[in-house]
């Protein structure tokens, strides 16, 4: 399954990273909201327990799973599927919306 979509001005309309599978924390109801870096920003080994969507405002971010990172450039979004293990990194300045989607018990990843 594909963990990590890329959607804006590829023509291919999306690019692919490959799965890793874990736990980790859980979110119960669907949560949205900004994310703003004042200073450059790395989250390294994060298992997502939920459906994520990033939507890049300004800057840039750099999503890497299962060794091959998907950048994000503003006017960008990426889909991140429940299961994937990734790092985020981010440059100074970069803002971004994201919207978090719990997967129901028992429903596949």
């Amino acid at each position: 399954m594909t963990e990590v979509l890329l959607f804006g001005d590829d023509p291919s309309g999306y690019r692919e990273v490959p799965s890793a599978r874990n736990l980790a924390v859980s979110f119960p109801l669907d949560t949205a909201g900004f994310l703003r870096f004042s200073g450059d920003g790395h989250l390294r080994g994060w298992t997502l327990t939920y459906d994520e969507t990033l939507y890049v405002i300004e800057g840039e971010l750099t999503v890497t799973a299962g060794g091959r990172a998907v950048r994000v450039a503003a006017g960008s979004a990426c889909f991140i599927a429940a299961g994937a293990t990734v790092d985020y990194r981010a440059s100074a300045g970069t803002r971004a919306f994201f919207v978090i989607r719990p997967r129901p018990s028992g429903a596949p990843a």
